[in-house]
């Protein structure tokens, strides 16, 4: 059927939709650019959300329309089908998109996905490493079913709102401002308890007293001013002190610089551990709110068949793409086909080896690495895992993905704090600015004092952190980083998990230790 006829079908059809204005929309469709569906708001929503439901939606409708059964059940309201039929008016109106002569309706969909992740690979909003996850979806039942099953949690969490999704974040954010108070309390617990006007006193250590101070309340430019004065740095001369005050006016830390006062260090830190939608904390996320509707198991089955990469991926998908007018298993499953029928994956899935183990190893650290160059090696145990080393990953895994959010919101912190300490020096410090090499030399020590003071904090905090993954380290030197090793070598359902150890091993190992030793070079 030509497009002409096909475009008069749909309008007949949509005529039947009395809230429509035909006129207006006869004139959009006819302003669409082939070459822009992706920005143009055509195959895009509001949300910046690829509409990949109502393409789904119409192709059912056009498998309907050719005598052939419907993959997806269709949807009960008529709004996602009207939709889907604008949408699809508007896509038939371009050469590249329109429905064609000999078009089958998979075809036809399959045109706009190879598109879709031809753009997103492009603009790396999709990893090699999140297609591949893709690529093992659509080809493993494991893999498939953990995918599925997340995609099914996240959407779930999502549609009750970001106040629920913070209550739900709540004892993440409370576990890390503990954590953080805890630390600083352990870093003052180590300043010296020398007091100012002590001839003895080192400038440093005047300087941690001075920041001590701080943490007790008093002004950020109060605790440095008092350890200038102390070593009397810019005064000297004829009108010293009048030029040290005046300095210190013109150079005033504000708290938009940076937090001047204790409780504004607080302050800050609590919007800094506010929820955001990271990898580890949308995690942590879906596995509390799995506890609260009693499917934990769920979750932890996918830890135990080693497919939890499947669980970012899908809450990126969830980002990326409205599922709207699908029901949730239709969704998993009609992303799956597509994966598997089309062309959007065939980059990776055609990929060899190396650049497959290499894009994997971009998005690991160096312990990481390490346990997994001992893999390859021969170095970690082989045979079938028993059900208490199975056991222990899992539970390990559990308790990571709370301390995962808790990292993730201290790093948060972190950069935050880090940046504007440099500021703040840089405005204090700046070229031009009237100040003398002595007193130059004061405010370049008393901030990196403070930077130092800082840095002890978070390192006491991830120390706690680390301390709490043991069981989950031991395990990985045993056994290897089973998680990213099943990424590279999927295990298949049927396959005992030591026949899979020696399996992927031999896989891993065709890989030149070359590439191994450069990334373990730039960790």
């Amino acid at each position: 059927m030509k497009r002409d006829a096909i475009n008069e079908k749909v309008l007949k059809l949509l005529a039947r939709f009395g809230s429509l204005d035909m006129r207006a929309l006869v004139e959009e469709v006819s302003r669409v650019d082939a070459g822009a569906i992706l920005q143009s708001g055509v195959l895009v929503d509001a949300q910046g959300k690829v509409q990949l439901g109502q393409v789904g939606v119409m192709e059912a409708l056009l498998v309907m329309a050719l005598g052939g059964k419907a993959s997806i059940t269709m949807p009960r309201s008529i709004e996602p089908v009207r939709d889907a039929l604008i949408l699809f008016l508007k896509l038939n109106n371009t050469d590249r998109f329109g429905y064609r002569a000999d078009d089958r309706p998979e075809r036809w969909a399959f045109r706009i996905l190879d598109q879709l992740f031809s753009d997103f690979a492009q603009r790396k909003t999709l990893s090699v490493k999140d297609r591949l996850v893709l690529l093992h979806v659509s080809e493993n039942p494991l893999w498939h079913a953990a995918f599925a099953y997340a995609l099914q949690l996240y959407l779930q969490v999502m549609s009750r709102g970001n106040a629920f999704i913070q209550a739900t974040d709540k004892p993440a954010m409370i576990a890390t401002a503990t954590a953080f108070r805890t630390a600083v309390e352990v870093r003052r617990a180590k300043i010296p308890k020398l007091k100012y006007g002590n001839p003895l006193a080192g400038f440093k250590e005047i300087t941690e007293y001075a920041i001590g101070q701080y943490f007790d309340g008093q002004d950020l430019n109060d605790a440095m001013n008092q350890t200038l004065v102390q070593t009397q740095l810019g005064t000297g001369g004829e009108g010293g002190q009048e030029r040290f005050k005046s300095f210190l006016d013109q150079n005033r830390i504000t708290m938009e610089m940076f937090p001047t006062t204790a409780s504004q260090l607080y302050s800050q830190v609590g919007s800094s551990i506010q929820f955001k939608h990271t990898e580890e904390e949308v995690s942590n996320v879906l596995y509390l709110f799995a506890k609260q509707i009693n499917q934990q198991k769920q979750i932890e089955a996918m830890f135990a068949n080693f497919a939890e990469a499947a669980f970012p991926v899908a809450a990126k998908c969830s980002k990326l793409m409205s599922f709207q007018g699908l029901q949730v298993n239709d969704a998993a499953n009609l992303l799956a086909r597509w994966m598997r029928e089309s062309g959007a994956l065939d980059d990776i899935r055609s990929a060899d080896p190396r650049t497959r183990v290499e894009a994997v190893l971009e998005t690991i650290g160096k312990d990481e690495l390490t346990n997994l160059m001992a893999f390859r090696g021969g170095r970690t145990t082989t045979g079938d895992l028993t059900p208490a080393a199975v056991s222990q990953y899992v539970q390990g895994h559990v308790r990571m993905l709370t301390l995962n959010a808790v990292n993730q919101k201290m790093q948060r912190v972190q950069t935050a704090l880090s940046s504007q300490m440099e500021a703040a020096e840089a405005f204090v410090a700046r070229p031009g600015s009237a100040i003398l090499k002595d007193m130059t030399f004061g405010v370049d020590e008393f901030f990196r004092t403070l930077r130092s003071v800082f840095r002890d904090i978070f390192e006491a905090a991830d120390s706690n952190r680390q301390m709490q993954t043991r069981s989950l380290d031991e395990f990985k030197r045993k056994y290897g980083p089973l998680s990213t090793i099943s990424v590279l070598v999927p295990r298949d359902p049927q396959m005992a998990t030591g026949a899979w150890i020696t399996h992927a091993r031999k896989e891993i190992g065709q890989v030149s230790n070359y590439v191994f030793e450069k990334r373990m070079q730039r960790t």
